[in-house]
């Protein structure tokens, strides 16, 4: 009997990795964050805020594997 394993093609990228920001000549861009309703009530946006701080809340980024190959041999 033979079993078929999938292997995922996404990788994940935190905001530590230098692949996480996309180089524009003059800007530096994550590719990934968070937005803040201007709507959301100080309270939560301050907890938001804390909890990036002491990273119980982190950015992170999924490509697939090709990508991350052509941004690695693009990379200048």
């Amino acid at each position: 009997m033979t079993y078929n394993v999938h292997t995922s093609t996404v990788r994940t990228i935190n905001n530590k990795d230098p692949m996480f920001f996309i180089h524009d000549q003059f800007v530096i861009s994550p590719r990934a964050g968070i937005e803040i309703d201007s709507r959301c009530p100080t309270n939560y946006k301050q907890m938001i805020v804390t909890a990036l701080d002491l990273g119980w809340i982190k950015p992170i980024a999924h490509v697939t594997e090709k990508e991350y190959m052509w941004m690695s041999l693009s990379k200048e």
